[in-house]
């Protein structure tokens, strides 16, 4: 008995300590399909950006503008697109950052709506969902850059669905 309760004690503390660097979270709406669906559970490694910036590509999950019926800020999931200085243009279904095609091969459709022409600010991200017909992001006046310190977490490992667990690149 005693050596149970030691070791339930042993795996509370190392499960403490693991919510100091990693937070599980759920993907709410349909914003990155197809990579990620609704009720989708990944976990964010919430030290991710400590000794670095984000790359594009990255899937990271930030404070949102918009607050939550409690009047918190809701958790956002998106992928980045623009980086600090970078010039981010959406024209004619194409994303063009600093002047280069970007490939859209892994989004929903495979093109993108809206008329976008911005230089991403010191300490911000131009971010966009996977869906991007269906996505409201940093092409939003509403949404705009998003700034790093809102930024919670890189998305690393996807729980569930069984099927799809596994590390996120």
């Amino acid at each position: 008995m005693k050596d149970t309760v030691k070791e339930i004690g042993i795996m509370a503390v190392v499960f403490l300590i693991g919510l100091q660097f990693f937070q599980p979270t759920r993907v709410f709406g349909v914003s990155m399909l197809p990579n990620f669906k609704e009720n989708d559970y990944l976990i964010i490694s919430t030290e991710a950006y400590k000794n670095h910036e984000p790359k594009r590509g990255d899937v990271i999950v930030f404070r949102s503008k918009k607050k939550s019926k409690s009047g918190k800020r809701q958790l956002w999931i998106k992928r980045v697109i623009g980086l600090p200085g970078d010039t981010v243009v959406v024209r004619d279904g194409k994303v063009y950052v600093n002047g280069k095609v970007q490939d859209q091969s892994y989004t929903k459709d495979g093109t993108t709506n809206g008329d976008v022409s911005i230089t991403v600010g010191k300490g911000e991200y131009f971010c966009m969902g996977d869906n991007r017909l269906k996505s409201l992001d940093s092409r939003s006046s509403d949404v705009g850059c998003i700034q790093g310190a809102d930024i919670k977490g890189k998305v690393i490992f996807r729980l569930s669905p069984l099927s799809k667990m596994g590390r996120i690149s």
